[in-house]
């Protein structure tokens, strides 16, 4: 069931967690958990990123486990809308399967690798050929010689990676010789070339030593590449085919991604990746071009360039994902896919199988195409016309089960937005941001307004090209709409359209349209409607510019003027002037004429004086502007949610609606471009670097980038979420930051422009948010405020790291060079506050904490203050492996990247000045220096010294707990199977040793059934004093049977679809039984025969038995076990837990000293016995008074214990003040 989430605050004392337990500190862990337990946290939510306002979508397929790494398969939805050049994945539009891990990169000028003149190899650096002087010769011939004919790389290219909870983007230091993440993280880069100097492997390590290689595998057998191969051009010139020049250095082959091939953790537990090859031509648009002189000795010759391509690559698929325990096969379709070159084919299923090849689960995927109406083909891709009709999309994911009998459940079915069709992805409509506008254009050449040929205002008549406004209605084409779940539940998606303020954007930007306007036009002439009153010669007119843009036309014909810009004689005078803004004023008599007109009330007058020639002169003014249909935002590519409707099936509703408006300017929106799109700009004409006169450039792609790198283009800084529920309402609102470092102004000064460089990280981190609750009245009163700060740090600027060519027009040596820098710091969360309010009536009262976290060199937190609702402070102290770098194996782990395990925790009470409690976690090398992990976990209250709760004795060579001991000297030992994956027996009270010569480790790690398993492991039971509790498993599903020490066995059983169906008793009696309704799927969950006995059925737990203590925490000699009753007809006490008594053994329950409260008290003042243990207090002082009589100070102390007691107060006299 699809579940809906109700909000509940509870107010008192605020408190933020004071620590973290280390880690890997609860050997509990290895006990495997029930089936029950193991299902919970399996239902779907439906999160959005209200930065960017697309929501999260996300099938979840199955996860790998290996070690300590856990890996998601997952299907993701990219919600932001769908461009019209867009291709289908091979899991359909607009979804991708996401698998864990990904390496690629951006080429930037030449290959980063490129023997001898890449960026990682050329000895003529950035930085050095811009310490050369502008008019040097060595710089002349290392730009535009080598680097603009493409034989000198000048660029760093750009890498993007994803690795378990860590993304970014890297680059080559040419100076530092190694790549740079930025921002800051703190990940490892290895990487590997080949005897061409290509990189042909990357090995990233994560802060917690897990190591990703990419590009070829750890053994060196496997290999995974996308390589582009070639490409061909097509060029066309004035709509004629034109053959493109032949290029003495085209671009070279290489690769632009490694695929991941091993993931391995720090105890060498391996995920394997295996690909398949094929090869693949994709093709489409390469952009437009278009340069227009003015006034200029420049020759262009005024035609429109296109490009277009075929690029030919080598590609990747992934066939399999598999570890020791199991594989995930990614099936491909027989079929070839019809929207893409031949041999490429769509993702029929996911089958996952145990590592005997036993079917697990089995994924089907159903898809369909959209089809577009027909579309003449582009020059040179004709061939191409009817893949680039088609794209395919996802329609169903049905997951069918195990087992002879095959069983399926309903599939997840997916509905998208059809009142709109998408074109061809070779069609040109499309506005800025690539989204389908749904106007005929013949080009992407944007019409623009020919002023700012001139550099003049933006202002009059347009060039004629394409038009590039949004269109929400199109731009929605093909947008995911509803998702059906196997529950019967829905999820319904309403999109509007991105927004932002028109108060910094206006609508008409550096001479284009970017946002559909309405086309506004009010008329003037003579006649009695508009005669003044009282006079026969005086025409008056108001009008209203509502919401307009700023530019105006005047088209005016005015009779028995002497001239044909009717300047000269006119009979008819007419003027303009503001009622809003009185000041502006002006007179109107060109035929045709541009003003600009900001947003107001206006008033027109015409005073006719009458010639001879012409008594009865007429007059006809005609003024037309475009309003912008929404007064304050302007509309821009792309979609984001507006509200989401949830339905479980059962008639529980959720919707949660969206609001991305300022919440200071509710009408206003908080959206922030990356960059706004520019397609027409000046530049440089004439001779040598620096030429004279200037032409307009027209460019189809704008050279901003306008998405950062999660391909989102907007930011909202304020975001507002509405929660409809059956029986509550609530508000949330958002902050987020938005970072405007390297906003490009979009203009010819900038040419040619850099990649984007800017600060991502600082963007999109939530500053505030405020939880509000509805009343009856329709007002919101606040429940929780918290409030975060962010600080840069070590940030660094690669200035001139980097230079950016493009060519001019005329001359052979008219080029523009831009140097550009890269950035990179770290910017971690440094406070935090959180403040609660809870009402009496009306009145609020306000509980605040807060927290500060200071980090070390690493940027690992090193301290985190706390001072909760009562003003008191609590400092929470880490060290990791760098701290203790120069002791083994601490120096170990960092050489191997091991650097962000918690070795130290403290915990500091500001306010008492005294130590709360001291944790350590104790590492060791094991099996030979393979591994680093613990050897023990201590700990100490207040400032006792450290005890060490607990010690690891042994491992095996997979990096499994083998051996225990506890505080109190237990031995546990613990037997693992099924190639080691799974515990399979923990034997309290005996060694490893012992245990491990009562059973066969072959049979452990390839049992044939859980039958001969169980008798296998019941040898155990015959070890002398040892508690023994062992378990089966269905591999990859769970649990099958758990045995007690005292030899009851509970057992587990699952359906083909691998869900728990039955839990039965030793007795083969079923105990419950799960029953699963989905729509349309309803199961008789009787358990037959009925019940009829109430008496509790306790049986024993997986609990371990422990030692039984009195009421003052003291060991009595005796065992007890954890019983928990079973019987479902027990209605008094069915699933409650109760502890019995199974034994005495003092020797592992030693019973502790007594403590002779008379002898300890009269060791002194302070003495008293605790614990068993006559123990001396910690003095506190309370309270003092001073006897002005004889001078002396009368002072109260107690005594504190460690157990929490305290003493009686007592007081002493003193001649000197109490301390």
């Amino acid at each position: 069931m699809k579940q809906l989430i109700l909000i509940l605050f509870s107010f008192g004392t605020i408190n933020y967690s004071l620590a973290q337990a280390p880690r890997g500190s609860n050997i509990d862990n290895i006990v495997p958990p029930t089936p029950e337990v193991a299902a919970l946290g399996k239902n779907i939510d439906m999160p959005v990123g209200l930065a960017t306002g697309v929501p999260v979508i996300n099938i979840p397929i199955h996860t790998i486990k290996s070690g300590s790494v856990n890996l998601p398969i997952s299907l993701s939805y990219n919600a932001s809308g769908i461009k019209v050049e867009e291709a289908s994945t091979w899991v359909g539009l607009g979804w991708s399967l996401n698998t864990g891990a990904s390496l690629s990169r951006v080429v930037h000028g030449l290959p980063d690798d490129l023997s001898d003149i890449g960026f990682m190899y050329t000895t003529k650096t950035a930085s050095y050929i811009t310490s050369l002087p502008n008019n040097s010769s060595e710089r002349y011939d290392l730009l535009y010689i080598k680097a603009f004919n493409g034989v000198l790389d000048v660029e760093a290219d750009m890498y993007l990676f994803s690795v378990g909870e860590y993304s970014g983007k890297f680059y080559f230091d040419q100076e530092a010789h190694q790549f740079i993440t930025t921002p800051y993280q703190n990940i490892k880069i290895e990487t590997s070339i080949d005897q061409n100097k290509t990189l042909i492997s990357f090995k990233l390590t994560t802060p917690d030593g897990v190591q990703y290689y990419f590009g070829k595998s750890k053994d060196g057998l496997r290999t995974g590449y996308d390589n582009f191969l070639g490409e061909e051009t097509y060029l066309n010139t004035g709509g004629v085919q034109s053959v493109p020049p032949a290029s003495s250095n085209p671009t070279p082959s290489h690769i632009n991604s490694w695929q991941i091939l091993d993931i391995v953790d720090v105890t060498a537990h391996e995920i394997n990746f295996s690909y398949t090859s094929y090869n693949s031509t994709d093709c489409g648009r390469a952009g437009e071009t278009q340069d227009i002189a003015g006034a200029t000795s420049c020759t262009v010759s005024g035609e429109i360039n296109a490009a277009y391509y075929k690029q030919h690559s080598s590609k990747s698929l992934l066939n399999k994902i598999s570890t020791n325990l199991e594989s995930v096969n990614f099936i491909p379709s027989t079929e070839d896919r019809l929207d893409a070159s031949m041999g490429s084919k769509y993702l029929s299923k996911i089958l996952i199988q145990d590592n005997l090849g036993q079917q697990n689960k089995i994924f089907n995927f159903g898809y369909d195409y959209f089809v577009s109406d027909g579309y003449e083909g582009l020059t040179g891709l004709s061939d191409f016309t009817e893949i680039a009709r088609r794209r395919l999309y996802l329609k169903s994911i049905k997951q069918i089960g195990a087992g002879t009998v095959l069983r399926e459940i309903p599939p997840y079915l997916f509905t998208y937005e059809t009142a709109s069709s998408l074109p061809s992805r070779f069609s040109a409509s499309q506005d800025f941001w690539g989204y389908y506008n749904g106007q005929s254009n013949s080009t992407l050449i944007s019409r623009v307004l020919h002023s700012i040929l001139s550099g003049g205002s933006p202002v009059g008549e347009y060039l004629p090209g394409a038009n590039r406004t949004v269109n929400f209605n199109a731009t929605k084409a093909g947008i995911i709409k509803e998702i059906k779940y196997p529950t019967g539940g829905i999820t319904d998606f309403v999109f509007e359209p991105n927004k932002i303020s028109s108060n910094f954007n206006p609508s008409i930007l550096y001479g284009y349209e970017v946002s559909g306007l309405n086309p506004v036009q009010t008329n003037f002439f003579r006649s009695d409607l508009y005669l003044l009153n009282g006079t026969n010669n005086h025409y008056r007119k108001t009008f209203t510019i509502t919401n307009g843009n700023g530019q105006t036309k005047f088209t005016a014909a005015i009779e028995g003027c002497q001239n044909s810009n009717q300047t000269v004689g006119c009979p008819t005078s007419i003027s303009i002037t503001g009622i809003t803004d009185p000041n502006f004023t002006g007179v109107i008599s060109d035929p045709v004429s541009y003003g600009i007109l900001p947003s107001g009330i206006y008033q027109l007058d015409a005073i006719i004086n009458p010639t001879e020639q012409f008594p009865n002169p007429d007059f006809n003014l005609s003024i037309s502007w475009n309003e912008n249909p929404e007064p304050n935002n302007l509309l821009i590519g792309g979609l984001r949610i507006s509200k989401i409707i949830s339905d479980d099936g059962n008639g529980n509703k959720l919707s949660k609606s969206f609001s991305y408006n300022l919440f200071t300017a509710p009408a206003t929106s908080s959206g922030e471009l990356i960059d706004m799109p520019i397609h027409a700009f000046l530049i440089l004409c004439g001779s040598g670097s620096s030429g004279g006169n200037n032409i307009l450039r027209r460019v189809s792609n704008s050279p901003l980038p306008l998405t950062s790198s999660d391909g989102k283009l907007v930011r909202y800084t304020n975001v507002t979420e509405y929660y409809n529920q059956t029986f509550n309402s609530f508000k949330t609102l958002y902050t987020y930051s938005s970072d405007r470092y390297n906003y490009i102004e979009p203009n010819g000064q900038n040419y040619p422009f850099p990649p984007n460089l800017q600060r991502e990280w600082r963007s999109g981190l939530l500053l505030e948010k405020s939880t509000w609750e509805k009343l009856v009245d329709g007002t919101y009163r606040i429940l929780q405020k918290e409030e975060n700060n962010y600080t840069p740090f070590q940030t660094l600027y690669k200035l001139n790291y980097s230079i950016r060519l493009a060519a001019y027009p005329s001359g052979n040596n008219t080029f523009g060079v831009t140097p550009y820098s890269f950035v990179t710091e770290w910017f971690p969360l440094t406070s935090s506050i959180i403040t609660s309010t809870n009402y009496v009536g009306t009145i609020p009262i306000s509980l605040s904490s807060s927290k500060n976290n200071l980090y070390n060199s690493k940027f690992l937190l090193s301290d985190e203050v706390l001072k909760n609702s009562k003003g008191e402070i609590t400092t929470n102290s880490y060290k990791y492996p760098s701290d203790f770098s120069t002791i083994t194996p601490y120096d170990e782990m960092i050489n191997r990247n091991i650097i962000n395990p918690i070795i130290e925790q403290k915990s500091f009470n500001n306010t008492l000045n005294k130590q709360l409690q001291k944790t350590t976690t104790n590492y060791s090398l094991w099996q030979n220096g393979a591994f680093i992990l613990p050897i023990n976990f201590q700990k100490s209250v207040y400032q006792n010294a450290l005890e060490t709760e607990e010690t690891i004795n042994s491992y095996d060579v997979t990096g499994n707990v083998t051996q225990t001991t506890s505080k109190s000297g237990i031995i546990t030992s613990y037997l693992w199977g099924y190639n080691k994956q799974y515990p399979l027996a923990r034997i309290i009270n005996t060694t490893y040793e012992i245990a491990k010569t009562y059973i066969s480790q072959s049979v452990l790690d390839a049992p044939t059934n859980d039958l001969t398993l169980r008798n296998h492991v019941n040898n155990l039971r015959n070890i002398p004093n040892a508690l023994v509790t062992t378990y089966t498993y269905k591999p990859l599903v769970g649990i099958t049977s758990e045995t007690d020490p005292n030899n009851h066995t509970k057992y587990y059983e699952y359906d083909n679809l691998n869900r728990l169906a039955f839990i039965r008793d030793q007795d083969n009696n079923i105990l419950k039984r799960l029953c699963y309704n989905y729509a349309g799927q309803v199961e008789d969950c009787t358990i037959s025969p009925p019940c009829t006995d109430t008496t509790a059925n306790w049986q024993n737990t997986t609990t371990a038995v422990r030692c039984k203590t009195d009421t003052n925490g003291k060991f009595t000699g005796e065992q007890e076990q954890e019983q928990k009753d079973l019987n479902i007809c027990s209605t008094r006490t069915y699933n409650t837990t109760h502890w019995v008594v199974v034994g005495t053994n003092p020797s592992i329950c030693p019973i502790p000293p007594t403590c002779n409260a008379s002898t300890c008290s009269s060791q002194g003042e302070g003495y008293a016995c605790i614990n068993g243990n006559c123990e001396y207090g910690f003095q506190v002082y309370t309270l003092s008074f001073y006897n002005s009589g004889d001078g002396t100070y009368s002072c109260q102390y107690h005594y504190e214990y460690s157990n929490g007691t305290w003493s009686n107060t007592y007081s002493v006299t003193n001649p000197y003040p109490c301390q």
